[in-house]
């Protein structure tokens, strides 16, 4: 079976007073983690929506602010700023191999999130070590600059079970990798979070990040479903 894998990030409505300069510059900071790694990571191409075609980004700062106000939030050429700003950009023009970024910030409406959600090529096996480890390390620094309220590494295959990812603030399910600020942390609770520490060694937590294991779950594998099932009780989710 297919097992399609992604980076999900949510932060919390933007302060009212913060400005467009703000929002874009620390956009850019986080977006730049990707310089990091080797260019089929890197977001290479931006979609042009009105002529459904992509163009090729140079990375810097002044190319980015410029293509994140023209993603400002609109509906029948209508501009709603509160609402902030998205974008969508690929590593490649080549779908299969294609990482897909998607940001959403400069929200400043309470009911909805700002979000960065980073599409992992099919290619990218995350049962192979090599490969989990880059993209542990990718969800690290981005969580790290993005701050999140909330993030993990989803295996699409194991969501169909859960439908959806946090229900009243709540995470649904456990993942591969978490991220968990501090309400998260209370609403799941910090004495299940520390029981499931000292009963798996091999699990960690810092830095807002509770790492699992070195690659992803295996729904496939009844031993990686078990270990899943075994942690997801101790920490009282799924049910």
């Amino acid at each position: 079976m297919l097992q399609n894998h992604s980076i999900i990030l949510w932060r919390k409505s933007d302060d009212p007073r913060k400005t467009f300069k703000q929002i874009a510059e620390e956009a850019f900071v986080t977006l730049s983690v990707f310089q990091n790694f080797p260019r089929q990571f890197r977001p290479n191409y931006i979609a042009i929506s009105s002529v459904e075609k992509f163009q090729e980004v140079k990375w810097n700062y002044e190319n980015f602010e410029k293509i994140l106000r023209e993603g400002i939030n609109k509906e029948n050429n209508k501009t709603f700023e509160n609402l902030g700003y998205s974008i969508q950009m690929f590593s490649s023009l080549i779908d299969v191999e294609s990482f897909s970024i998607q940001l959403r910030v400069g929200n400043k409406e309470s009911i909805f999130y700002n979000t960065l959600v980073v599409e992992i090529p099919n290619t990218m096996n995350m049962l192979d070590l090599n490969n989990a480890e880059l993209i542990s390390d990718l969800f690290n620094q981005l969580a790290q600059g993005f701050v999140p309220f909330w993030g993990c590494v989803s295996n699409k295959a194991m969501m169909r079970k859960y439908k959806r990812y946090l229900i009243n603030g709540k995470p649904t399910t456990v993942h591969w990798l978490n991220y968990w600020g501090e309400d998260i942390q209370k609403v799941i609770g910090h004495e299940y979070i520390k029981d499931t520490l000292e009963k798996y060694s091999d699990i960690s937590f810092e830095r807002n990040i509770f790492k699992i294991q070195k690659k992803s779950f295996d729904i496939e594998d009844h031993v990686s479903m078990e270990f899943h099932h075994d942690v997801e009780k101790m920490l009282r989710l799924g049910i």
